[in-house]
């Protein structure tokens, strides 16, 4: 109304204008607001699709997995690892289970480069290591790991058992040792 009168109806009608202005900000805010509110559950959805995904390659019995720690624990491991390795869940969530102590010492040097690479670019390239088992077995192994987010340096590691894999390498190079051996000999 804009009235510029200095009796009552000015009065009135500067208080419809500033009511006026209110109500048009206030419906701006709700706009605004359920906006918000939308896009904050469509972001929650997609979170909880993500964490379900995750969830299911880290329960899956395709490929061990577990989540480490710098200081060379595991906090968390899938089945497919735990039985490849020989260790309960108690154990690794108790913290007994350390990815350092299972690794065996001739590996230990290409830990702490692999530890170097992940610092530098959050992830290694995936590498032949070899772990103790529990009860004491060697197993071969390809391993890869990746940083997560936060504070500290920590993450997640695959692990796949390629034990029978070395062992027919190794018997293969026997074989052609002794083929090459025999020609010699005859």
């Amino acid at each position: 109304i804009c009235s510029v009168a200095k009796d009552e109806i000015g009065e009135l009608s500067r208080a419809f204008d500033k009511m006026t202005s209110d109500l048009k900000e206030s419906t701006t805010s709700i706009v605004e607001l359920n906006k918000e509110i939308r896009d904050r559950k469509e972001a929650v959805a997609a979170l909880r699709e993500s964490e379900m995904r995750f969830r299911g390659v880290f329960e899956s019995e395709m490929i061990g997995t577990f989540f480490w720690s710098p200081d060379g624990k595991i906090t968390d491991a899938n089945d497919c690892f735990l039985q490849m390795v020989g260790h309960t869940k108690d154990e690794v969530l108790s913290g007994e289970v350390g990815w350092k102590d299972m690794t065996s010492p001739k590996y230990a040097a290409q830990d702490v480069r692999a530890l170097q690479e992940i610092a530098a670019t959050s992830a290694m390239a995936p590498i032949e290591n070899e772990f103790i088992c529990k009860d004491g077995s060697r197993i071969s192994i390809l391993v890869g790991a990746a940083s997560l987010p936060g504070p500290t340096l920590g993450g997640v590691a695959f692990v796949v058992d390629i034990t029978s894999r070395k062992r027919a390498e190794d018997s293969l190079k026997i074989r052609n040792n002794a083929i090459a051996s025999s020609i010699n000999g005859i």
